[in-house]
């Protein structure tokens, strides 16, 4: 089974340009029209909710953008740093490296994942995923109400500001990234062993490494998502 990574074809934006000048220009062209376009939809989504009878404050209407900007955007980008890492490391253990002596996530630059064609099935399973995992946020973090609740309940299972940022790490960011990794691993595990792949060819267990690689991946970015939300309506709530 090979874990040769795929040929780079891109090359960097900006490539030309010296550090630390490159960074700044890409926070610029990115941070302004995204701050900008935030607060328009916020503007739009008030007024389309004044029009359909259901008015919605600033923040409401703020994190509503924050959470859509979360689902859409950061989730698909975490999903691929996620499964771009777990390749990495997968190779760093195929050449002798044991789990305790791999490298914190981010920590060292990696190379691309190996080529797998994907038929249409499977691409159409991975797409009702990201909007299965896109509409549980939203339903979950987009309503203020939903978070002060969860805000209420870490308050009276916390014992200090300390103890509270540990458990809102625990139950919104460590638990909705294992529960949704045992959803979407545990079922794609039976599959596997009913269709007989155990003594599969090189080329099935590679796809199947990549699969199970994928999920795996959305599960993290999931709980990574989850947790952002949390934290960004929390700062929402208490500064706006």
């Amino acid at each position: 089974m090979s874990l040769t990574p795929a040929p780079r074809k891109r090359k960097r934006f900006l490539s030309t340009m010296a550090e630390p000048w490159r960074t700044l220009t890409i926070l610029m062209l990115v941070v302004v029209p995204g701050v900008l376009a935030s607060f328009a939809l916020t503007m739009g989504i008030m007024i389309v909710a004044e029009n359909l009878g259901t008015p919605m404050d600033f923040n409401q209407a703020f994190n509503t953008v924050i959470v859509l900007i979360i689902s859409l955007i950061f989730l698909p980008m975490a999903q691929a740093g996620a499964y771009r890492w777990t390749w990495h490391t997968d190779r760093k253990m195929a050449d002798g490296v044991s789990i305790g002596d791999l490298p914190d996530f981010g920590s060292e630059p990696t190379d691309p994942p190996p080529h797998v064609q994907r038929p249409l099935k499977r691409k159409l399973y991975y797409a009702a995923l990201y909007c299965l995992c896109i509409g549980l946020l939203i339903a979950i973090y987009a309503p203020l109400p939903h978070r002060e609740a969860i805000a209420r309940l870490i308050d009276r299972l916390s014992f200090g500001r300390r103890s509270a940022w540990s458990l809102i790490q625990i139950m919104m960011g460590l638990v909705p990234s294992l529960l949704m990794m045992a959803a979407l691993l545990v079922p794609a595990e039976r599959m596997r062993k009913r269709q007989g792949q155990l003594a599969s060819s090189a080329q099935q267990r590679l796809e199947y490494q990549a699969h199970t690689n994928w999920l795996g991946s959305l599960a993290i970015a999931f709980g990574m998502a989850s947790l952002l939300s949390f934290v960004f309506g929390m700062c929402v709530r208490a500064y706006l």
